[in-house]
């Protein structure tokens, strides 16, 4: 059964995999730059990334770009978690 953890312990909920994943770092700057833009604000939210119409056509890029759920996503995952146990 797969674990919900993060190789950095946190649980991965929809909030951390979008606000705070580090292994999509460039990706999510990216994201939040053109939403910070178009609406002026300094802090993003999980509400602005799901609820508003910027938000959710740049998650969706976003989503596109990393892949990131994906059952290939996890796959790899648990293959490279599988490899790092056995060194």
């Amino acid at each position: 059964m797969p674990n919900n953890k993060c190789t950095c312990g946190s649980i991965k909920t929809t909030e951390y995999l979008l606000l705070n994943y580090k292994e999509y770092r460039i990706e999510c700057r990216k994201l939040f730059l053109k939403i910070k833009k178009e609406l002026k604000i300094k802090i993003i939210t999980l509400s602005i990334l799901l609820y508003k119409k910027i938000g959710i056509k740049e998650i969706l890029v976003f989503l596109k770009e990393t892949s990131i759920c994906t059952r290939n996503w996890h796959q790899e995952r648990l293959k490279n978690r599988e490899v790092e146990k056995e060194n």
